[in-house]
């Protein structure tokens, strides 16, 4: 079950790397300089639009493989009392090869599309930082286990010394080259490096002296800053206007890249080649067609890698155009010319009948199933105008949601339902116990329905002029039409609910206008294990997502608490005490009913650890070549 492997999945992780040092985490993004919008249903996320037929694919699996047996000692002797039974040959049982990281080979995936997507690391929604194009750069520290959550060191030597709760001191290594390709050619990575990116992101300056509004990390890195000293060439110190626990891991996603090379980008931004991705992680781009095939070799002078450390075991990564044909996504899998399909790092939703009809065909490859933290099904609504402006005609609303339904109708049944934060964050989110025991959440409906009836009809809801009118993206509105309708007038006992669709370049506008909203949509940017930051931006009064306006200054109080505190204990139990905030407030104008599971198809040569935030391809993967799936495996 998926259930029992996420379980294991997380208790493995927090088995590895203990004697790293453990520091809060932050929503930011899933790469070096990427910030996903967050725009729910317009087309900006990882997924698309759940729908009855597709894959609700959204979250990485990890690999539910049986963890690798034990090695025997090899300095460990007979007890001489123990005599071998003399039928019996003693043998040594065989290292297992799968468990000990390898060089050589290559990666490969099916590569989305590059379109519409910057190659300015510091700007936009860069897509060419947030997936597997990231590992060509590098940031003053990174993850080091993600789902722990813990960091290491990159450019900078080890983790900041914080000699109070503001301020983080960070040195330099001196062993960083640039990729050995123009401008750069290798030359070493200096201070200057350092200055001329992280003063750009400060001030939000071009070349040509133009104050932009796009760049990326602004508001999770860039506005907390106080005052940068650069101490010396190999130290810099930041200052922080106050505590802030999420600050860190945002400040991992701002990726360095080339002066020159930015400034290329700026004057020519539609120019899309691998000349223009250079940076000093572990690999360089050799060839980058934006529609088409995209392939990075080693960066043979890694730091990292010179270091000792377990990463870079792959010679290349490889993104290949196989078409948007589901047919030859198959035969691409099926022909080992891609290592995995599915899930949340590939655009493509596959209907859960193609996917078994691989796995039946092909009794070898794996199949995995694990949360999708993106898609998930939402209401969100006006808190302040139009018919749920209403206390009692939004709390029946509420009551009235059977999310069992809307699990079976939008995911097959294959999830959960869940509060306002996904059920993915084990740690930060509300019990599945507590949860059912909520009004509105249990498997019983009877009670939540009858009072239900009664607020609507106490709150006028008959009365209503216009009919409720709730908005979806047009091909999701077709069959929310059909069975959301009738769930809710048949639970309310009226015929006064309508879904209507609109365009996807209308959602945008429609969610920003003056007029109410109800919007049935994934709210989506799911991409941090650590979702203090992602939650605010849906329920704070600021929140550059909470198009219902939602206000609250106790709600506001608790984010700054849990936002402040760099004790993660502290930090969880302010965040559960927000989502029981929000469930006694009708959903706090975004009601977040069920998430999926997501599912992956993988050969079992591929060893990685498929996390929901991230491909972790430059570090601890490999591609097991003794293993009996390699075989047939066809050159790059």
């Amino acid at each position: 079950m998926a259930s029992d492997y996420w379980d294991r999945y997380f208790r493995r992780a927090r088995r590895m790397r203990t004697s790293r040092r453990r520091f809060l985490l932050g929503s930011a993004t899933v790469g070096i300089g990427a910030a996903g919008l967050g725009l729910v249903g317009c087309g900006d996320d990882d997924e698309e639009e759940p729908t009855a037929t597709s894959e609700p694919g959204e979250t990485p699996d990890p690999t539910a493989t049986s963890e690798p047996g034990e090695t025997p000692d090899p300095t460990a002797t007979a007890r001489p009392e123990e005599t071998p039974q003399p039928t019996a040959t003693a043998t040594e049982a065989p290292p297992d090869t799968s468990a000990v990281p390898t060089d050589g080979s290559y990666y490969s995936q099916v590569g989305e599309p590059f379109v519409g997507i910057t190659l300015d690391i510091h700007r936009g929604v860069s897509g060419i930082a947030g997936g597997v194009e990231g590992s060509a750069y590098s940031g003053l520290i990174r993850f080091d286990d993600i789902p722990a959550p813990t960091f290491r060191g990159d450019l900078a030597r080890h983790l900041p010394e914080q000699p109070d709760a503001v301020t983080y001191i960070f040195d330099l290594r001196d062993d960083v080259v640039w990729h050995d390709k123009a401008p750069t050619n290798g030359r070493p990575f200096t201070m200057d490096d350092v200055r001329w990116n992280l003063d750009r992101q400060l001030t939000r300056t071009l070349a040509d002296g133009t104050v932009a509004d796009d760049f990326t990390l602004t508001n999770t890195v860039f506005t907390h800053i106080d005052s940068l000293d650069y101490v010396n060439d190999e130290t810099i110190s930041f200052t922080l206007k106050q505590p802030r626990g999420t600050w860190l891991e945002s400040l991992a996603f701002a990726g360095f890249m080339d002066q020159g090379v930015a400034e290329q980008i700026e004057s020519d931004p539609d120019v899309i080649s691998a000349d223009r991705i250079v940076g000093t992680g572990g690999y360089m781009f050799t060839e980058f067609v934006p529609d088409g095939r995209r392939i990075a070799e080693r960066h043979p002078n890694w730091h990292l890698r010179q270091a000792g450390e377990e990463v870079q075991y792959f010679d290349a990564l490889a993104l290949l155009d196989v078409g948007a044909d589901v047919n030859a996504v198959r035969i691409a899998l099926e022909q080992k010319q891609v290592d995995w399909i599915g899930g949340r790092f590939q655009r493509q939703a596959y209907a859960p009948e193609f996917m078994q009809a691989i796995q039946d065909a092909n009794s070898d490859i794996e199949r995995l199933d694990v949360p999708a933290l993106n898609a998930n099904r939402a209401l969100i609504y006006s808190w302040e105008i139009g018919p749920f402006s209403n206390p009692m005609i939004r709390q029946a609303f509420y009551l009235a949601l059977d999310r069992q339904l809307v699990l079976q109708q939008d995911f097959a049944g294959e999830g959960r339902i869940t509060g306002p934060l996904p059920w993915a964050f084990t740690d930060w989110a509300l019990s599945e116990e507590e949860i059912l025991q909520q009004p509105g959440y249990a498997l019983n409906k009877d009670d939540d329905l009858q009072e239900a009836r009664q607020l609507w009809e106490a709150g006028g809801g008959e009365d209503l002029e216009d009919n409720i009118e709730l908005v979806a993206n047009e091909p999701d509105a077709v069959r929310l039409s059909e069975w959301f309708t009738a769930m809710m007038n048949g639970n309310l006992g009226t015929d006064k609910i309508e879904v209507k669709g609109i365009p996807g370049g209308s959602i945008l506008p429609y969610l920003t206008g003056e007029d109410p909203i109800a919007f049935l949509t994934p709210v989506s940017a799911w991409t941090s294990p650590d979702p203090r930051q992602r939650l605010a931006r849906s329920y704070t009064t600021a929140g550059s997502i909470n198009f219902g306006k939602y206000s609250n200054p106790g709600m506001d109080d608790l984010f700054d608490q849990a936002a402040a505190t760099l004790d993660r204990d502290e930090a969880i139990s302010a965040m559960k005490d927000i989502q029981r905030l929000a469930m006694t407030e009708s959903g706090a104008g975004t009601i977040l009913m069920a998430a999926a599971t997501g599912r992956f198809l993988k050969w079992p040569y591929l060893k990685m650890e498929f996390n929901p935030w991230r491909l972790p391809v430059d570090e601890r993967s490999w591609i097991d070549q003794s293993d009996p799936t390699f075989s047939g495996r066809p050159s790059l």
